[in-house]
């Protein structure tokens, strides 16, 4: 009986290191998939008003960025876009642009390493949380520099809401906005596989995107939006997200009835967006 037990044991122990060492070998693939759904909405004459700027990096590495519109108005708020990892953020950037900030707004975002868009060819490079980071700070101080807004406005979609609370640490901005936001990989993976251990799956992930963290840790306004049908991220992250924000909640939704990819697509949303504009 003894010897079976242990038998026993030892299979679910290579059981649950297969499938630990089979989740550590697809992180990348399920991270950062390398491909991108298109943004529906109602099509705008101003659509075709943006303009692709190749910008080097400060590795060296050429990236392609989108502007819209092509001219500046004056005095503009900039805007900029962090997309999910399944994103376009081609799309992203003309909707934050014509359908949420039509005016006295110029809005910026490109693509992940790795990465294509509406607009552009795949990006050179593989996706990473650490030049996924160093790239959108990079791109928010030369967008600072280059249209010397009166204010900065970072707006995260899912993965790009990790994105946009880091380099809110990283970058003067006035405010953010976290749409469907998570508060880490590793309590997205646990919350997926329920049989993975959280203390176990933290050492493995090599993208690890600590969202509580750099929320709490920062000292602007924040916007956090969620998703009341959300299947990828559970209800509880939220919350979280707002208790680590200590006071600096410029507004906390919950957009009823709506799923996880439906969010940008939500008729409520370029209202609350506009509302985060103006909050202090």
């Amino acid at each position: 009986m003894q010897r079976a037990i242990t038998l026993l044991l030892i299979t679910l122990a290579c059981g649950y290191g297969a499938a630990l060492l089979g989740l550590w070998w697809q992180q990348d693939g399920l991270i950062f998939p390398r491909r991108v759904n298109t943004l529906n909405y109602t099509p705008n004459p101003l659509v075709n008003d943006y303009q692709i700027i190749n910008l080097t990096l400060p590795d060296g590495t050429l990236q392609q960025v989108i502007q819209s519109p092509r001219r500046l108005p004056p005095s503009p708020t900039l805007v900029m876009a962090f997309a999910g990892n399944a994103h376009d953020v081609g799309g992203m950037v003309l909707w934050l642009r014509h359908m949420v900030f039509p005016s006295n707004t110029v809005v910026i975002g490109a693509p992940y390493r790795g990465y294509p868009s509406a607009f552009t060819p795949m990006q050179t490079g593989s996706p990473t949380q650490a030049n996924t980071l160093a790239d959108a700070t990079a791109l928010t101080h030369w967008a600072q520099h280059t249209f010397a807004p009166l204010r900065t406005l970072l707006v995260g979609y899912s993965l790009g809401s990790a994105v946009a609370a880091h380099t809110a640490l990283t970058a003067p901005v006035s405010g953010t906005v976290l749409i469907t936001p998570f508060t880490s990989m590793a309590d997205l993976a646990t919350a997926q596989y329920p049989f993975l251990l959280a203390p176990l799956v933290r050492p493995l992930l090599k993208h690890p995107f600590p969202s509580l963290q750099w929320v709490g840790a920062g000292t602007t306004s924040v916007t956090l939006i969620g998703a009341g049908n959300d299947g990828l991220i559970p209800p509880s992250h939220l919350p979280k997200l707002v208790s680590a924000a200590q006071g600096r909640v410029a507004l906390s939704a919950v957009l009823e009835g709506t799923t996880h990819g439906g969010a940008l697509d939500d008729v409520r949303l370029p209202e609350i967006l506009q509302n985060a504009m103006v909050a202090p």
